[in-house]
């Protein structure tokens, strides 16, 4: 089997029971990815489907700001996770980029790096 990364524009996707919290540092964006996927698990939450980096513009004035979150879909009961996460039974993201990794597993790695 040929692994490949196939990647669509313009997709939207419809989720349930998501969690999202913001990220003001681009830089820590991985860090807080981690802290936020071992929250939800101490809280008995685990992540299912994409993970998702929303990026708007939000313009007040002559000063412009970038807002980013990351969205996770989950599995389990969001309602007990703490007040630092928005929570929705339903969102709607897009339209937006997403790549899907297909072939075998053990190249995986190799997709990452790409």
């Amino acid at each position: 089997m040929v692994s490949e990364i196939r990647v669509q524009c313009g997709k939207f996707l419809s989720l349930k029971n998501t969690v999202s919290v913001e990220s003001n540092d681009i830089m820590e964006t991985d860090s807080l990815i981690s802290s936020s996927v071992s929250k939800l698990k101490a809280y008995g939450v685990s992540i299912c489907g994409p993970l998702i980096v929303w990026a708007g513009i939000q313009i007040d004035g002559d000063k412009i700001k970038l807002e980013r979150k990351i969205i996770l879909q989950c599995k389990g009961d969001v309602s007990r996770i703490p007040k630092d996460f928005e929570r929705r039974r339903a969102c709607r993201a897009g339209p937006c980029m997403y790549a899907r990794f297909e072939g075998d597993e053990r190249n995986l790695t190799r997709a990452f790096e790409t």
